[in-house]
């Protein structure tokens, strides 16, 4: 294929250019004041997207701390809940101490009876 620029052919086949001006802006003016307002427009939109970007970043971090105040809040009443388990007189580590209370009951008790009836058994026989 055999690509010729315009000009080359038209000089080629001896024809003359088209005489019809091509009609530029009439008053360069409006051309400016268009541009000018396409310039406006152009700005006036980035200053919203900013505007806008700007509330969506302040309202993100507004949920974010209320969230986090939550999550802190749910923290810290879980805590004291444990915490309250563990120290009470009714909490967990009571109820151990307990157990192990009658369990060193328990065993001195069988302690003490074994060794009653060793001394029944040896003493008296």
């Amino acid at each position: 294929m055999n690509v010729v620029p315009q000009k080359d052919a038209q000089q080629r086949s001896g024809s003359r250019p088209s005489t019809q001006p091509t009609t530029p802006p009439q008053d360069f003016s409006q051309s400016d004041s268009l541009q000018k307002r396409i310039d406006r427009i152009k700005l006036l939109k980035y200053q919203e997207l900013n505007r806008v970007g700007e509330l969506t970043r302040k309202q993100l971090n507004r949920t974010m701390q209320r969230l986090t105040k939550q999550r802190e809040t749910s923290f810290q009443d879980s805590f004291d809940q444990l915490q309250h388990g563990l120290t009470s007189q009714d909490g967990i580590i009571a109820q151990v101490n307990d157990l192990l209370k009658q369990s060193a009951s328990v065993k001195h008790q069988k302690k003490v009876h074994l060794f009653s009836e060793w001394d029944q058994q040896v003493v008296y026989q």
